[in-house]
């Protein structure tokens, strides 16, 4: 059974599945290639008659051997390929959108994917919106945009006209992808006045980039950080430096600038990942997310996305912000050696990440859990750094300058998979929160355990895109952060509210010297 809408652009036809239909590779955006590379997105040309919406779009071109798993490797035991990623072209904006039967205003949750600013797509098989669109009988919207090299390369240095904000391009595309919402949403059952943007990783740290986007106010209005604390965007000066590198890799000059419009995708994917070699140093420490991300710019981008300047911005929209107890936990539990590992070799792995010397910090971290292995040792320190301790910042920093109330939560539930090694790690909040445990069994394991987790977490999810709160039956009353209790929500089997969580950590590292952005 198919589906027909009317959009501004033209009509759609969508396919029915189960409890939802299903909208996939609608047009947001025109084309991105040729001489609009680089360029702030445009509005899609009209279609005549119905268009077929019945197939994912292409992903940005991109990095595709580090977004696909090696099945080979543990890695590539827990997690599938994505049959998405064998589509790729230039062009690339267009979004889905799952929608309930009828057509009553509902709230909206538009998905940012993860994969840093570099990777990633939005009709990876972990975000289908059908479970979740039916259970909260809310509209779901997943999209592609621009990343890496074509998403964020800052050409403004150069002083070219047209390349004014090419290091906000992929931004710019995520800002046109929510106006298209606000303009189409409703004849797809949708509420532009009820519309959440959340976000894994990297999707969470294009939140909290939107939320700086003084072009972005309106366009929604509640907001969920998961795994993403994005602090401090990249500099102008670092912007300029990764751009001399690139021509170079290229063999261009600022003279001869416009022929990078002429470059063929993949030629320039090349010089992108051999830019990021060159670039590459440790970001731990300093909130930022790799090579390719947004660039600060007095108009689209003026303060970085931790500044208190940010925080005020929009006050009004409630925020929920967290992580999984065990970010890091994958990442390294992947090493051959990682449950050998000595406390010397931990701390000189941690070193070496973080860029300073991280001994000391090991040692004690050791005397708050003295019969942990030096492997699990390290991977708490490294997750606090990278993750739970920006986003406790964030989290302080939005209750004190924002008026909308700010929700905290750790996800503590373990995977059994590959017995346990992983414990909560990086990316485990998304099958559960999407209510995609059955397609994700390899990663959340068997029984009825991850189900009754991603029930509570689901529920939360939903209840706050309903009503900015987050609280629901399923769960113990959860209040908003606040600097005197500090009280964050546990996802568990049973879950619980515990304030000031990890209090001896969090002391510890306020008295070290805070990290400042790279020049």
């Amino acid at each position: 059974m198919s589906t027909v809408v009317e959009t501004a652009s033209g009509r759609l036809k969508g396919a029915r599945s189960g409890a939802t239909t299903i909208f996939r590779g609608i047009p947001y955006g025109g084309s991105v290639s040729g001489i609009h590379r680089f360029k702030p997105p445009r509005k899609p040309d009209p279609w005549p008659g119905v268009r077929d919406a019945l197939s994912f779009g292409p992903v940005c071109p991109q990095d595709i051997k580090a977004s696909q798993p090696d099945p080979s490797t543990l890695f590539g035991q827990v997690f599938d390929a994505d049959p998405s990623m064998l589509n790729v072209d230039e062009d690339c904006l267009f979004l889905n959108v799952w929608m309930p039967a009828g057509r009553t205003k509902r709230p909206v949750m538009v998905w940012l994917h993860g994969g840093g600013f570099a990777r990633g797509c939005g009709s990876t098989p972990v975000i289908d919106g059908s479970r979740l669109s039916a259970r909260g009988d809310v509209v779901v919207v997943t999209m592609n945009h621009r990343l890496n090299v074509f998403g964020y390369l800052d050409l403004s240095s150069f002083g070219a006209a047209g390349y004014e904000e090419s290091g906000n391009a992929g931004m710019l595309d995520i800002v046109l992808a929510l106006e298209w919402v606000r303009e189409n949403i409703s004849a797809f059952g949708g509420d532009p006045g009820n519309v959440t943007i959340f976000g894994e990783s990297g999707g969470g740290g294009k939140v909290l980039a939107v939320l700086a986007m003084p072009g972005a106010r309106g366009l929604f209005h509640r907001a969920i950080v998961q795994s993403g604390p994005f602090v401090h965007a990249n500099t102008r000066g670092r912007a300029a430096r990764t751009a001399d590198v690139l021509l170079s890799e290229l063999g261009f000059t600022a003279f001869d600038l416009h022929q990078i419009e002429r470059v063929s995708p993949q030629r320039l994917m090349e010089a992108a990942l051999a830019t990021e070699g060159r670039m590459q140093g440790a970001r731990v420490l300093d909130g930022t997310m790799g090579c390719w991300q947004p660039v600060l710019h007095e108009r689209l981008l003026p303060h970085h996305p931790g500044d208190p300047e940010s925080h005020a911005l929009m006050p009004e929209i409630p925020l929920m912000i967290g992580t999984t107890k065990d970010e890091l936990a994958m990442h390294f539990g992947l090493l051959p050696n990682f449950q050998a590992l000595t406390l010397d070799e931990a701390g000189q792995i941690a070193s070496l990440v973080t860029g300073a010397p991280m001994s000391d910090a090991l040692a004690f971290y050791r005397t708050l859990k003295p019969n942990e292995s030096p492997g699990y040792l390290m991977t708490d320190l490294l997750g606090d750094l990278g993750a739970w301790r920006p986003t406790v910042a964030l989290a302080e920093g939005r209750a004190k300058y924002a008026v909308a109330a700010v929700f905290n939560y750790i996800v503590g539930w373990e995977t059994p998979v590959m017995g346990g090694r992983f414990r909560s790690p990086h990316a485990l909040d998304i099958p559960l929160m999407f209510d995609n445990v059955d397609l994700m069994r390899k990663f959340v394991g068997d029984g009825p355990e991850p189900q009754v987790v991603a029930d509570a977490m689901s529920e939360a999810w939903l209840a706050f895109a309903r009503t900015g709160d987050p609280n629901n039956p399923l769960i113990p009353t959860w209040p908003a952060y606040e600097a005197k209790r500090r009280s964050s929500m546990i996802f568990n089997l049973k879950s619980e509210v515990i304030d000031d969580y990890k209090a001896p950590v969090r002391a510890f590292w306020d008295g070290c010297p805070k990290p400042a952005p790279a020049p």
